[in-house]
């Protein structure tokens, strides 16, 4: 008896696909106490992986190639009245600025941060809403 224990990693991009023993081999009794192992359509199952993995990624500058016009991001926020340790604004920041080299004209980000009654109304047709950090007495602000 042998013992084998294997299995098959396609990595292509950020997506992956593992191709087990069990996904490679067939097992089919026959008889009353005997089996037959025998090697499924290797090729085929190898194939139809690599192509899954390679149609499943697609780069961002690739995503943004696609689109035929421009796309917007708005991000509301206030980073005055967010709770001390709250980073969020500067990470957005940071993530845009990787899209935008790989977008190039594609997107346009633009960060607005409202104040006053230009909060109301410059949120209130995109949906968004103000939170407010604590349940009496807080300033709302914008995540």
């Amino acid at each position: 008896m042998l013992s084998v224990f294997f299995h098959i990693l396609v990595q292509y991009g950020d997506h992956h696909e593992v191709l087990s023993f069990s996904d490679l081999i067939d097992v089919r009794p026959v008889g009353v106490d005997e089996v037959e192992v025998g090697l499924k359509n290797f090729e085929y199952d190898l194939t139809k992986t690599i192509k899954k993995v390679a149609m499943g990624f697609q780069a961002s500058g690739a995503l943004f190639a696609s689109l035929p016009g421009q796309v917007g991001l708005t991000t509301y926020a206030t980073p005055a009245s967010l709770p001390e340790g709250v980073a969020a604004p500067a990470l957005i920041a940071q993530v845009l600025d990787g899209f935008k080299a790989t977008a190039g004209d594609k997107l346009v980000a633009t960060t607005v941060e409202p104040s006053g009654e230009a909060r109301c109304r410059s949120c209130s047709p995109s949906g968004a809403s103000a939170r407010t950090r604590a349940l009496v007495g807080q300033r709302p602000c914008y995540p």
